[in-house]
């Protein structure tokens, strides 16, 4: 993991997070396959808390 951030404090529901992830190989093959479950980690990870969610609008994923 690299950074992650997002809120305005410690004890806050934040309005936005993020974080950098910065993976590395000499393979193309593996720094691919290892993108790949990242990506997916990070769906099924919205898709459940996107389902406890009990009000506002459902949390999203940016490009």
């Amino acid at each position: 993991m690299g950074r992650i951030g997002g809120g305005t404090s410690v004890n806050s529901v934040a309005f936005e997070a993020w974080m950098e992830v910065d993976m590395r190989s000499e393979s193309d093959a593996s720094l691919q396959a290892i993108d790949k479950i990242l990506q997916e980690a990070a769906q099924q990870a919205l898709r459940e808390q996107n389902a406890i969610l009990r009000r506002d609008d459902p949390l999203s994923r940016s490009p």
